[in-house]
């Protein structure tokens, strides 16, 4: 069984600072997911433990979602990240998929509609959709590229009990890039935008004004003389008589 990585970077437009990050996890809770629970239990719960890759901070944001037909948001609603209880959220987070009762058909458009809920917020935000890829993505501007990845795994995945995991990475209501893993594996998430550089500092050269020649004064009272008229303009090679 083998399903390959995919993905697609587009244009970032201006980059932004990684602090203050949001990570939103969205896993499928279908009756479509009975294989593939126990492993998306422990792909989710692994996520947590690592802290997505080592990529979360102290100061960045997470929550875990479920939906069937509907999206629960109760489950763990958005809240600060802190790494000493990342061994909590991690089994919280296990309990949450590994318990819950599969049933009805996911439907795929109420859950991108309640993800584009989080991508118009300004900043940037880490989506981990866990799914059973028995609906095709529909909603995202990704969906045609996703979705032939998920054709080609469809059947492999679920004999072998594993749930397909995007990773999209967005910006300011922007999809940026994405990336298909199988779940149960080490999970690719793509690189968040890079900081901007730091502006220059300001140069403490002065300019210098252009340099003059200076005017030589004449000494002659009058120029009707041409002798003196020789000494002004050039008083370096006329001399005064003894």
């Amino acid at each position: 069984m083998s399903v390959g990585l995919g993905g697609r970077e587009t244009d970032p437009g201006p980059d932004t600072v990684a602090s203050g990050n949001r990570y939103l996890v969205l896993v499928e809770t279908s009756k479509d997911m009975k294989r593939q629970q126990k492993v998306a239990a422990e792909t989710v719960s692994g996520l947590f433990l690592n802290g997505f890759n080592g990529r979360i901070q102290a100061n960045d944001a997470v929550a875990l979602w479920t939906f069937s037909s509907a999206v629960e948001t109760d489950r763990m609603p958005m809240r600060p990240w802190d790494p000493e209880q990342r061994l909590d959220l991690a089994n919280q987070a296990f309990r949450i998929v590994k318990d819950a009762k599969l049933a009805k058909a996911p439907d795929m458009v109420e859950a991108v509609e309640a993800m584009k809920d989080e991508v118009v917020k300004a900043g940037i935000l880490t989506i981990i959709l866990v799914s059973s890829g028995s609906e095709p993505l529909e909603g995202t501007p990704l969906d045609g590229s996703v979705n032939s990845i998920l054709g080609r795994g469809r059947e492999s995945m679920q004999e072998a009990g594993r749930p397909f995991v995007t990773a999209f990475v967005t910006r300011d209501g922007r999809f940026l890039n994405y990336a298909v893993t199988p779940g149960g594996r080490p999970i690719y998430i793509p690189p968040l935008p890079k900081p901007p550089p730091r502006p220059s500092p300001p140069s403490r050269t002065r300019s210098r004004p252009p340099l003059r020649r200076p005017t030589l004064p004449s000494r002659c009272p009058s120029r009707k003389s041409r002798r003196c008229s020789v000494r002004a303009q050039n008083p370096r090679t006329s001399r005064p008589r003894r």
